[in-house]
């Protein structure tokens, strides 16, 4: 990917105030312009043994799956290793306030690599002990193991970022049992009415979620931009004020070179029970209900700052404050916030882990009614409404339009000051 516009003549800018972009392009808020590659090696191989009486039909079924997911993810500097965070609302000369470097994988073959290896079996039995009830009954081993491998550092910024080759390392492993139990039964024995019933365990992909814990992944480091000459430009680390956030390897020093660390992270993993009744009406036409039951828990994903958000989980220190730029009818609205303890204000420790203080679920109740009717043999209708419940994190930092995303608030854990509205809703 490459911007249309110069960085040297016309960097990238983001004005804060506006949520306008200006100068060469940029992909999005979080970085520059990228490549991306995936290798993704897999062999699968299933046995299937039926048994026909033995209290009962058995229908066995093992399997084993292996495969390497891949993904070497480069921001290419193309769009330089700056980006201005303006802000038009503070009134200072060139709307500086803060700024964000970057440094970027290498170039070539020894760019950073991210990988997760999975390793699993499974084991199921579709057992029918009469000829009005079906079971399914199974369990899956998943291991995975999320690392990285070697790489080459070559950063712009050299002061801010270390320089040298990375050996690859091991960030998290993960062995897991999932049960897998379902039933299908007859309710009177004249296939009109059937009942079925499933619960599962599933185990969520890690797949390249531990990108930042790589040291040689692109890194950030977000400070106040103090802009001495008032120029607007970045001429060197001495215009550096106060840091506001860091992402991946910073520091000039390549023995203590670490990525974001990913500290006691626990396996996420959703469990999944579903119910319904389907019911014959006449000859070749059905009505169904529903009711399926989505739990997810140890969520993560995201970077997040330990130093502050602990604390302020833990409590925080109440204040309130006018909210002079709020928009419309919020405007002079008196908001009741929480803010971190003075101990933590200005601290960063950014962190790879499950979610804090309850933030790391999601429950899901969905249910369905259907009808299904065939009139002749190329002709017939379904349909079906579905209404779902939804208890889940709300990230209110975050909003889009775009029809590839399923919901225009983003649903992620979010530092979040307000004592008012949860971001659990």
């Amino acid at each position: 990917m490459v911007p249309n516009t110069d960085p040297a003549q016309s960097p990238p800018r983001y004005d804060r105030a506006t949520n306008l972009y200006s100068g060469a392009g940029w992909n999005g808020q979080g970085g520059p312009p990228f490549t991306w590659y995936r290798w993704k090696p897999q062999v699968t191989a299933t046995a299937n043994y039926y048994v026909p009486a033995a209290a009962g039909s058995h229908d066995f079924k093992i399997g084993f799956d292996w495969q390497i997911d891949s993904s070497q993810y480069g921001s290419n500097s193309n769009s330089g290793s700056v980006q201005y965070w303006d802000n038009s609302a503070l009134g200072r000369p060139n709307n500086v306030d803060e700024i964000k470097l970057f440094s970027v994988p290498a170039a070539g073959a020894n760019k950073a690599d991210d990988r997760d290896t999975h390793t699993a079996f499974f084991v199921q039995d579709t057992w029918s002990p009469n000829d009005r009830l079906t079971l399914n009954l199974g369990f899956r081993f998943h291991r995975q193991v999320a690392s990285y491998l070697d790489s080459t550092l070559d950063p712009a910024l050299p002061e801010l970022f270390p320089t040298g080759t990375i050996e690859g390392q091991t960030l998290a492993t993960w062995n897991n049992f999932a049960p897998r139990l379902g039933f299908t039964y007859d309710v009177a024995g004249a296939g009109k009415t059937v009942v079925k019933g499933h619960y599962g365990r599933y185990f969520v992909n890690m797949a390249d979620q531990l990108t930042a814990g790589n040291p040689a992944a692109w890194a950030s480091v977000q400070h106040k931009f103090l802009d001495q000459n008032a120029n607007g430009l970045f001429d060197g680390v001495h215009e550096l004020g106060e840091l506001i956030s860091t992402r991946g390897t910073v520091g000039s020093s390549l023995a203590s070179a670490q990525g974001t660390p990913v500290t006691d992270l626990e396996p996420s993993y959703a469990d999944e029970i579903s119910f319904s009744v389907e019911r014959e009406l006449m000859p070749d036409t059905s009505l169904r209900f529903s009711y399926v039951r989505k739990q997810l828990r140890k969520d993560f994903g995201l970077t997040w700052n330990e130093a502050q958000v602990i604390p302020l989980l833990e409590g925080g220190i109440p204040y309130s404050a006018p909210c002079n730029a709020c928009p419309d009818e919020f405007a002079g609205s008196t908001l009741n916030l929480r803010r971190v303890p003075d101990a933590a204000a200005g601290q960063v420790r950014t962190i790879l882990d499950n979610y804090p203080g309850g933030y790391d679920k999601g429950d899901y109740d969905t249910f369905q009614v259907a009808f299904q009717r065939r009139f002749t043999q190329d002709f017939f209708v379904q349909t079906s409404l579905d209404y779902q419940l939804r208890d889940e994190r709300r990230r209110a930092t975050a909003a889009s339009t775009s029809p590839l995303t399923a919901d225009p608030l983003s649903v992620n854990f979010w530092q979040n000051h307000s004592a008012d509205v949860d971001n659990y809703q």
